[in-house]
């Protein structure tokens, strides 16, 4: 059966020159496509740029917005780089980032039109490190981030649990979270959501101890 092609478009008015990225997702590969400047200038433009979403939003496109505020976000979905990602203990930046170069790595990260290019993360604008548990953070040059990286992490986050396209994909983003080898008779998806709800269940043992509610 075929994977139905995912339009994915995500926009964050958090960066210096907010743009729109247009990408679409397989189940296997990540193509990022359209990259379209935000005018923020005028009168209308917040009302401009709703009307995008929500059209977008009808066509059955799955949108990303990143803002302080929920003027445009309440319309898609709202999501920050800097909070805490569901079931698990670092940002969302570091889940986008895991998948980046995870899909980067099975060379399933595609840059399908030279504007596109915009998008690409280069590795002198990231530092990797590991903190105590072991887990992979991302330390991010924000001065050199431009708009359509920045979407591009939002674009990564809209594609996080879906299918990737291989074992070693997975078992690198396993290992970023510090969980054990998974079974190669497992989806991707499925092995994917195990590894979060480990993650969460650590989370709550660990606070259930610090609290004293159970032994360590």
């Amino acid at each position: 059966m075929t994977t139905p092609i995912k339009t994915l478009i995500a926009v964050s008015l958090m960066a210096k020159s907010p743009v729109i990225v247009r990408a679409a997702y397989d189940g296997q590969s990540l193509a990022l496509a359209g990259v379209e400047p935000v005018k923020t200038s005028g009168l209308f433009w917040r009302k401009n740029l709703i009307k995008q979403v929500q059209d977008a939003v009808r066509s059955g496109a799955e949108v990303l917005v990143e803002e302080m505020t929920d003027h445009i976000a309440q319309h898609a979905t709202q999501i920050h780089l800097d909070d805490v990602a569901p079931g698990d203990t670092r940002t969302n930046l570091s889940v986008a980032m895991d998948w980046y170069y995870s899909l980067q790595e099975a060379n399933a990260l595609k840059f399908a039109t030279s504007e596109a290019e915009q998008c690409r993360i280069t590795d002198s604008k990231v530092d990797k490190v590991m903190n105590d548990k072991g887990q992979r953070l991302y330390r991010v040059n924000w001065d050199s981030i431009k708009g359509a990286q920045r979407s591009t992490m939002l674009i990564c986050l809209a594609a996080e649990g879906l299918q990737l396209m291989s074992l070693e994909a997975i078992q690198h983003i396993y290992a970023n979270l510090g969980c054990a080898d998974v079974q190669a008779d497992i989806s991707p998806a499925d092995r994917m959501r195990a590894s979060l709800e480990q993650q969460k269940d650590q989370v709550v043992r660990d606070m259930q101890i610090q609290q004293g509610l159970i032994d360590g």
